[in-house]
């Protein structure tokens, strides 16, 4: 072979190391930023679903940020969503604790090229990417058919709810108090009543309810801090075990008052499949592995009915919320 032929060889041999050298050492590809923006962040609700979430980010190499307030305000979690977009992360997962607030600021961070998917909440009108949520219709339905089997179909119930304004509360609402119509005849919905999702407001309020109504023979509760007022008041009527009560989210404090026999029902949303599906969905359509128009606007996950008889039934695992993940 010929000394020119040799030469060749050797530095093709050289380039092929050196390009695996190369390849080897490159920086590995960027994660996409994916911000989470919220509210009353210390439900244990939000808890649970930021699991979910940093689930979903560590499977499709995201990083995730996660912020918001501890109130239900929205005011503030406005604040913080816009100060996230100027940030500008390749995607954001926004808790709208207002159904028309967020409408303008969400689009607009659309049109700047940040996709946003809504979780929980929905907004009056579709500007997001998709939302992704519990159907309340159906789940406050189940509030009802749980209520009214307790109550072998007889008595009056009250209703202690977060707020008028919000639609996931209208719908619990509004489901139950269908479900309860069609089903139930025999109960009567004698008040429907507010505590703004602050438990020592809506001791007061049950409080008041109980006074007004000493036959009640049942209540319904659509969120975690109402439901904690709610029981308060029972308690503190002295009339644990004779209003029965039916709540909304399965925290580790109203699973552990279902199992004193201070809760009667608990309906159990699936925040952790929630966070998890919003990591997705913005880390598909951002890397292009799906098209905006195929990613059906509303995806709506499971929820389940809870009482003493399939508490600690494998099934109902994945309904009971975390503190830590």
């Amino acid at each position: 072979m010929s000394r020119a032929r040799w030469i060749v060889l050797g530095l093709t041999a050289a380039m092929v190391a050196v390009a695996a050298v190369a390849s080897a050492t490159a920086a590995p590809a960027k994660k996409l930023s994916i911000a989470f923006v919220g509210a009353d962040l210390p439900d244990p609700f939000y808890l649970t679903m930021k699991c979910g979430a940093y689930a979903g980010a560590k499977k499709y190499a995201v990083n995730l940020s996660w912020q918001g307030t501890n109130g239900v305000d929205f005011a503030p979690e406005l604040t913080i969503f816009n100060a996230t977009v100027q940030k500008k992360p390749d995607g954001i997962i926004a808790a709208p604790f207002s159904p028309t607030a967020f409408i303008t600021p969400i689009a607009n961070a659309i049109k700047s090229g940040i996709p946003v998917v809504t979780v929980d909440g929905s907004l009056s009108k579709k500007v997001e990417l998709q939302n992704i949520r519990t159907d309340n219709l159906k789940s406050g339905g189940l509030a009802a058919t749980g209520l009214g089997k307790v109550l072998a179909g007889k008595g009056t119930v009250a209703v202690v709810s977060f707020s008028p304004d919000v639609p996931v509360q209208r719908d619990r609402v509004k489901g139950f108090k269908n479900v309860m119509k069609k089903s139930f005849p025999g109960i009567k919905v004698v008040s429907v009543q507010y505590g703004g999702a602050d438990s020592a407001k809506s001791a007061k309020v049950t409080a008041a309810i109980l006074q007004r109504y000493p036959d009640l023979s049942g209540l319904y509760a659509t969120d975690t801090n109402d439901a904690d007022g709610a029981a308060s008041a029972i308690l503190a009527a002295g009339k644990r075990g004779k209003v029965k009560l039916v709540a909304y989210d399965a925290s580790a404090k109203a699973v552990a008052g279902l199992k004193s026999g201070l809760f009667d029902g608990i309906v159990s949303q699936s925040p952790y499949d929630e966070g998890f599906q919003a990591v997705k969905v913005l880390s598909d359509y951002i890397t292009g592995k799906v098209k905006k128009g195929d990613i059906p606007y509303l995806y709506g996950t499971g929820s389940a009915y809870i009482d003493r008889t399939n508490v600690k039934s494998p099934a109902i695992k994945k309904y009971l919320y975390r503190s830590t993940c």
